[in-house]
């Protein structure tokens, strides 16, 4: 997959990011994002993920399969590749600061 880099995202003083990725979180883990209990991720490695991406994390409600509007946008801030440390080779995990809650200025195509 190719990064988002058609997405805008606008955070609460008007600043706008380019976001390099848009990851589906199901609620609890965006509500552990959101208080910021949570600060890392486990992802298959499809995107080609890189310390100072920007990732927008939405939630994704799978009781009705639809984005619920709520946003956490965010920088990664460490990454580890498989095989490092055990994790498997098509994975990587990493740590991320949230930088603010944020709402979409332009979509990527087949998003909410």
């Amino acid at each position: 997959m190719s990064p988002d880099f058609d997405t805008l995202a606008v955070g609460p003083d008007g600043s706008t990011h380019r976001v390099h990725h848009c990851l589906k979180c199901w609620p609890d883990e965006y509500r552990q994002i959101e208080t910021g209990a949570k600060r890392h991720d486990f992802r298959a490695n499809d995107r080609k993920f890189a310390r100072g991406d920007l990732i927008l994390q939405e939630e994704w409600d799978p009781m009705t399969e639809a984005y619920t509007g709520r946003r956490v946008l965010g920088r990664i801030t460490a990454i580890n590749y498989g095989p490092e440390y055990g994790i498997p080779v098509e994975f990587c995990a990493f740590t991320f600061e949230a930088l603010e809650l944020a709402r979409i200025l332009r979509p990527v195509a087949g998003q909410g």
